[in-house]
Order: structure tokens, then C-alpha cells, then sequence
């Protein structure tokens, strides 16, 4: 059995004891801008279902722009028809790695346009039910295709060759998954798994999205966090000596947090930067 299909194997043991992932969803590093959790929400801040047909497996798609995600909104929030959210996904532009494309975690849906979702959820999308959980109890990177777990916990993680990086205040610790090389980092943009998970001690805090395509424009954030990281600053998450990319010089990451980030410390009070 190959390294890819035993990740997910492990991944969907330790998904099997589900918890809550959150109860909130926050967009943006240091801007921290509250996204509606539940279809009421949604409609009143202006959102709206660009397919009205929900899908039993990612649920039904809402966008900030009518019509659907573009460069400027490329959010999209999903629901269940009992109108809780299902999960989130984001449209990237640009020439994203091939390698990541050929695996599926960027789906390919126009020239030079991408799209890639986490589900919250695993059941009960289009029966019109509720759940206790405010965002869900999983997270699976696309779903509808390959359907790679992301590892609720730290020991999950562990467990399932992602790499442990930096903790930084707010956040959490990082961890990375490499799809070349599980269990160590290669540092090639193309081998970076594009959902990064952050946690709080063991419990899942937030993720973000990695693109090393700048997808911030002249004058908005488009979502994104607030600027695009030059490489040396991208490598803070790790704090590796050996951190270095040949195939990209600035990233744009987009974070979601789950939980309250105020509640987020590192060790011994450190804030940012090479915290263990």
C-alpha cells in the first residue's frame, strides 16, 4: 500500500473519534472578521446560494458575490439544508503547482482558476436535520474527490506523518503535511499539502490555505490575510534552518479560526516568531 493511501487509512482511524472542531469562524490573521455559521446569518450579511441544489457530500454552495466566488470574494461557505454550516472552500488564480492539481487538492475549474473545500461535516447535509455542533466534528480536504482527512488533534497529526512546525499566539502550533516526503518537509511549494491545521495542546484552533501564488490585490486583502509572505516570513511557521524554497518567493495563506483565539498561548508567554 502506497505512503498516500496509508495517511488516509490513519487519518480516518483518528477521525473516528469525533469531537467539535469549533464553535465560530473567523477569516484573516489579525483582522479576525466573523463568517455566518448558519444560513440566516448568511442571507443577511448578503450572502447566497450560487447552486440551490445541495450536494450530499459538501452541501449547498453560498458566496458573497450573486453568481458565485470571485478574485475579490473567493469564499465559499457551504450549508446543510437544515442551514448549519458544512464547511469552506476557497478559489485561488493564478498557476498553481501541477503536482497538487495532479493529486487533487486543487481542483481545476476554468484557465488558471482553482478550487479547493473543507467539509465540517459527514452526514446529514441534505435530510434537513440539525446537529449540536455549531461547525461540525471532521475535516476533509475535497470531499467529493479525494477526501483526505485533516487530523482533528495533535496526536492525529503525529500519528499521520504531518510535521510540527512553530506555535505562534492566536493560532497554535502548526503542522504541515508534505506529499512527497510524509513525516519531513522537502521545502518545494509543489509538495506542500495546501491546508495547513493549527492547534491549541492537543484540540484543533484554526487552518489556513497556502497558495504560492500572491492572491492579495493592490488595494484588498480579496480574504486573504492581510499581506503575501516572502519566503523568509513563510518560514517562521517552521523555524527550520534548513527552510528555504526554490520554486516560489512569496505566499498568500487565508486563516480560518474555529475557536476563540484569545484563549491561544505558546510557551512561556512567547508571541510570534521560533516559539517551541
Amino acid at each position: 500500500m502506497d505512503t498516500f493511501r496509508i495517511v488516509l487509512l490513519v487519518g480516518c482511524i483518528a477521525l473516528s473519534n469525533a469531537i467539535s472542531i469549533g464553535d465560530r469562524l473567523l477569516n484573516g490573521y489579525n483582522e479576525y472578521s466573523p463568517m455566518p455559521t448558519d444560513a440566516a446569518s448568511a442571507t443577511k450579511a448578503g450572502w447566497s446560494a450560487y447552486n440551490k441544489t445541495c450536494d450530499p457530500i459538501l452541501g449547498i454552495p453560498w458566496a458573497a458575490q450573486a453568481g458565485g466566488p470571485v478574485a475579490k470574494h473567493p469564499v465559499t461557505l457551504y450549508f446543510t439544508t437544515g442551514g448549519q454550516i458544512a464547511g469552506v472552500g476557497v478559489t485561488a488564480y493564478g498557476k498553481l503547482p501541477q503536482h497538487l492539481v495532479d493529486l487533487g487538492f486543487w481542483q481545476k475549474t476554468g484557465s488558471e482558476v482553482y478550487t479547493i473545500s473543507v467539509t465540517f461535516r459527514t452526514s446529514g447535509l441534505c435530510d434537513g436535520s440539525t446537529s449540536p455542533d455549531v461547525l461540525g466534528e471532521s475535516m476533509t480536504v475535497n470531499a467529493n474527490s479525494i477526501a483526505f482527512p485533516l487530523p482533528t488533534t495533535s496526536d492525529a497529526a503525529t500519528a499521520s506523518k504531518w510535521i510540527r512546525g512553530s506555535c505562534i499566539a492566536t493560532m497554535g502550533t502548526h503542522y504541515f503535511y508534505d506529499v512527497s516526503t510524509p513525516g519531513n518537509m522537502s521545502y518545494v511549494a509543489a509538495n506542500l499539502m495546501p491546508v495547513v491545521t493549527m492547534y491549541n495542546g492537543t484540540n484543533i484552533n484554526a487552518i489556513f490555505f497556502a497558495s504560492p501564488i500572491v492572491q492579495q490585490g493592490l488595494l484588498s486583502r480579496n480574504n486573504w490575510d492581510g499581506v503575501p509572505l516572502p519566503d523568509i516570513a513563510m518560514c517562521y511557521n517552521w523555524c527550520d534552518s534548513k527552510c528555504t524554497w526554490s520554486d516560489t518567493s512569496f505566499w498568500s495563506t487565508m486563516h480560518f479560526f474555529m475557536n476563540d483565539y484569545t484563549t491561544v498561548p505558546c510557551a512561556g508567554g512567547c508571541k510570534v516568531h521560533c516559539c517551541p
